[in-house]
């Protein structure tokens, strides 16, 4: 019986790379057919750079490694759930072998240089094309810094969020501009973010736990940080009394 007979009516999970999102399918016979299908369940993946990662083989120790059009067949047998992710070096590859055939290509499309920075001061500067998904500028950013699983909040200007749809020409964003980059945890631990565009006078009141974390960051200048630990009065509370 040949391997495509063997993949008739199986289902596998298809999840996102959080696994936050999963999806019941029936496992496409090709490659080429089961990324089609992830790209139909996960949109918000450019199809260029689509790609699918198991976990399940022993061969993998655990970890997740990317499946091929050549590997396909031996491995989805053994599997039953394949992981949707963007491989941005997918998109690389290929232009490097669109290069190297035609040794004429010459990339004219316009680029500018953004610059992403977080609240611990790290910062990460990429060129990216004025037309390219921002999706692009933040798996750069979680790659570089070996956080994949993070989801972290892009923000121009602690106003205005950036999502993976976006393009540096549609946000309106120079060469040189910055992106902030939040983290949803820190530690395990939730994270609130309190925004405010104008200066603040005037007391103000946290409701929280016994104790709390204050970890603050400053736009602009020196991006200075402030963190301090609370103890909470027996009501949970913290008034301007508190403050720093």
């Amino acid at each position: 019986m040949s391997a495509s007979h063997s993949l008739q009516g199986k289902l596998v999970v298809f999840a996102d790379a959080s696994n936050t999102r999963r999806v019941l399918l029936p496992l496409p016979n090709t490659y080429n057919a089961a990324l089609e299908l992830a790209h139909r369940h996960f949109p918000l993946i450019d199809f260029e750079t689509i790609a699918l990662q198991t976990d399940e083989l022993e061969i993998c120790r655990g970890e997740r490694v990317y499946i091929t059009a050549e590997s396909w067949e031996q491995v989805v047998l053994h599997v039953s759930r394949l992981h949707v992710v963007s491989n941005p070096d997918a998109d690389a590859s290929m232009d490097d072998l669109t290069a190297s055939e035609t040794e004429t290509v010459v990339d004219t499309a316009p680029k500018l240089s953004l610059n992403l920075r977080d609240c611990e001061l790290r910062t990460l500067t990429i060129v990216i094309g004025y037309d390219t998904s921002m999706r692009k500028a933040m798996n750069a950013w979680m790659q570089h810094f070996d956080e994949p699983d993070s989801d972290p909040r892009f923000m121009i200007g602690y106003e205005r969020r950036v999502t993976d749809r976006d393009t540096a020409r549609g946000l309106g964003l120079r060469d040189g501009d910055v992106i902030d980059v939040f983290k949803k945890h820190v530690g395990g631990k939730p994270v609130i973010y309190l925004f405010s565009p104008v200066e603040c006078r005037g007391p103000c009141q946290i409701v929280s736990g016994p104790s709390m974390g204050v970890f603050c960051c400053v736009s602009g200048g020196a991006h200075q940080i402030f963190h301090r630990n609370l103890c909470t009065e027996r009501n949970y509370r913290v008034d301007s009394r508190d403050s720093s």
